[in-house]
């Protein structure tokens, strides 16, 4: 007769949907079910300009000034220290289309680098900036046909689950009181079911001013002025 016995498997807490997916990714190399950046797809949607896959041949075709704001995982976060003594950081970020690197020095690298950690999800903002061309190269980029090398320089980076917590963003409707009848009172009542509110308030002109917060269900907005 063969024996039997029962293996008694301990109780554990549930992973976490992000932990899941990082295990999931050491084990087959890559996401399968989703992105840990689709927990965030709605802040994205707002905040994030455009996808990494993007960003290389926006700055080179873009101006000078323009601003940037991409939303990715950090893949990659190394420190480095110069033969002067100083700190700077290089790092990778990656979303559903790709991936881009930037470096940062000095001050920058003192105010962001502790939030560069692998594996924590971010909006990284950056601004196209003319390189700093060498005195022995300048002659060529005289020409107004040659374009001048661009970069990104980032200015800002800033943890995407504190996102909205931490950005003030909201939509106003003024309702002309002497303007309301029964259908179109009842007409803006129902959206407020929808929607959370923020607040109400009259001004000297004695209209309503309603507060709605964007993260919440998005409604279309009904002409309630006429």
């Amino acid at each position: 007769s063969l024996d039997t016995f029962t293996i008694q498997l301990p109780e554990c807490e549930r992973w976490s949907q992000l932990k899941e997916l990082e295990m999931e990714k050491e084990l087959v190399g890559f996401y399968m079910s989703s992105h840990p950046l689709d927990m965030y797809k709605e802040t994205v949607k707002y905040f994030a300009n455009i996808k990494l896959d993007d960003v290389k041949t926006a700055i080179e075709t873009s101006r000078p000034d323009t601003v940037f704001m991409m939303a990715g995982m950090v893949a990659s976060s190394e420190r480095f220290t110069s033969k002067t003594g100083t700190e700077y950081g290089r790092y990778r970020i990656e979303d559903q289309s790709g991936s881009f690197e930037f470096m940062l020095f000095k001050e920058n690298y003192l105010k962001m680098n502790h939030l560069l950690v692998n594996g924590t999800q971010v909006l990284v903002t950056g601004t196209v900036k003319e390189k700093f061309i060498p005195e022995k190269d300048r002659e060529k980029y005289l020409d107004p046909n040659v374009p001048k090398p661009k970069e990104l320089r980032i200015t800002k980076v800033e943890l995407l689950e504190s996102l909205t917590e931490n950005t003030s963003r909201e939509v106003r409707f003024k309702i002309f009181i002497d303007k309301l009848n029964n259908e179109n009172t009842k007409e803006f009542f129902d959206l407020k079911n929808i929607i959370s509110s923020r607040g109400a308030a009259y001004d000297e002109n004695d209209i309503l001013t309603y507060k709605i917060g964007i993260f919440d269900e998005t409604v279309e907005n009904p002409d309630i002025h006429d």
